[in-house]
């Protein structure tokens, strides 16, 4: 059992209720939900968005349940909340579990018998934050109004050498190494503007984006499609 990203923290004690996949309304016709934690095999995000936002749950438990979790009947899906701004005051806490576990829970509810669990996430919770956006240009010599984008996320809610500490850092050594090569006469320098942006997780991909609009309209050239080392 995993806690999905962008949970509260939370205790709640509550009847389980079924909801097959838990991502459109059909899904929850006929059924109650209110105060109680649901049961899913959707994206937990989605699920949340539904079930506790919309239809008055009070916590999610979703399952992988697919080809994949056929085979590996005790792995764990990574999911997450990723609430919208709107959505913040309002969020609660959602757990990932194993397709094993998943079924028997789901089994017992579709014989009919009364499950109750107890959710409880300790912790801060999530709070607004800031993060320096980390940029670095080595200007083209022919086109420099026009650039070529690459970016890495420094952070993530579970960072590891894959997410993103490798893209990070090879992103770096890219950088550093064409400065160092077309300093030294080695390597002619490029003729687009290339720029190197170091940005917060999910979000700050979307706010490159806005930005590299502005510096579109601003320089009046085109802009090469951005280069994501984020894995």
């Amino acid at each position: 059992m995993s806690v999905m990203t962008y949970s509260n923290p939370g205790d709640v004690t509550a009847e389980l209720v079924w909801v097959g996949g838990g991502t459109s309304p059909a899904d929850y016709e006929g059924k109650d939900v209110r105060g109680k934690i649901v049961l899913a095999t959707g994206y937990g995000g989605d699920v949340h968005r539904l079930g506790v936002l919309t239809y008055g749950a009070r916590a999610v438990v979703c399952y992988l349940d697919d080809e994949r979790a056929k085979l590996y009947p005790d792995m764990l899906q990574y999911t997450g909340l990723w609430p919208r701004a709107e959505e913040l005051e309002r969020v609660t806490l959602g757990f990932n579990i194993t397709n094993r576990q998943g079924t028997r829970l789901r089994d017992m509810l579709l014989a009919g018998k009364k499950v109750v669990l107890r959710a409880q996430v300790k912790g801060i919770g999530l709070e607004p934050y800031f993060m320096d956006v980390v940029v670095a240009v080595l200007k083209g010599v022919k086109r420099p109004a026009e650039e070529i984008l690459m970016t890495a996320h420094l952070d993530h809610p579970k960072e590891s050498a894959n997410d993103n500490a490798s893209g990070s850092a090879g992103m770096l050594d890219v950088a550093a190494t064409l400065k160092r090569l077309s300093s030294e006469g080695r390597l002619t320098r490029p003729e687009r503007t290339l720029r190197f942006l170091w940005v917060p997780s999910g979000t700050g991909l979307c706010r490159t984006s806005t930005r590299t609009a502005s510096w579109q309209d601003q320089n009046s050239a085109a802009l090469c499609s951005p280069i994501s080392t984020s894995t």
